[in-house]
């Protein structure tokens, strides 16, 4: 049996280990919670940049689709007001072609009735100046007739005296030889006064006058 001082030895040595035993596997659990607290630290802090970082890029997104939606709005408001300066310039230039195609339809209908009234004109003139000349001719073919019938009367007189001459003249050589007076030969006179004035025949001038008269009217419905 060993003595007891020396158990007692033993026992404090035992003690003495386990106590440097848990001390050390004290440390190392104080070293591994540190170690531990440690990386969770680093690990939040890790966490906490992560999100801010996200959030930071969550606001970029956030800003840069904003920027594009912006972008787009401006984007529509430029082809809208390039829609609407088109459709107005498209307008402007129909009204300007309508105002232009109004006024050469107007010169045109200007122009045109220049040319009717023109030509009117000259139908005018023409058909006055052909009335003239059938008036002019009608006139001259009035004085001719005129003249035509003035000298078929001037013959019809002349034959009418020629043949009351002669009547005349038959009946003064049948009374000078039924001796109711002296023979005159009334064709050998010299002088040009007229022969005495008988009783002429009615028959004969009222068929001469009747006769003039007649040409007188053929002539004047011609």
């Amino acid at each position: 049996m060993a003595h007891p001082v020396y158990k007692d030895c033993l026992l404090k040595h035992w003690k003495q280990i386990m106590m440097q035993k848990q001390a050390k596997e004290g440390y190392r659990s104080e070293k591994a919670a540190e170690v531990d607290f440690k990386r969770q630290d680093r690990q939040r802090a890790v966490d906490t940049a992560n999100d801010k970082r996200l959030f930071q890029e969550a606001g970029v997104r956030k800003s840069d689709l904003l920027k594009e939606k912006i972008r787009k709005d401006n984007e529509a408001m430029a082809a809208s007001k390039r829609e609407k300066e088109r459709k107005a310039d498209q307008q402007r230039r129909e009204k300007d072609e309508e105002r232009r195609q109004k006024l050469i339809d107007e010169q045109r209908k200007e122009e045109k009735e220049t040319r009717q009234r023109r030509h009117d004109r000259l139908a005018v003139n023409d058909k006055q100046v052909k009335q003239t000349k059938e008036k002019k001719l009608s006139r001259e073919k009035e004085r001719r007739q005129e003249k035509e019938e003035r000298e078929k009367l001037r013959a019809l007189d002349e034959q009418h005296q020629q043949e009351f001459r002669h009547e005349q003249q038959k009946e003064l050589e049948a009374k000078d030889k039924n001796g109711n007076g002296p023979e005159y030969n009334y064709s050998c006179r010299d002088t040009d006064e007229p022969l005495p004035k008988l009783a002429p025949r009615p028959t004969l001038l009222m068929r001469r006058y009747r006769e003039r008269d007649s040409l007188q009217q053929a002539m004047v419905d011609v």
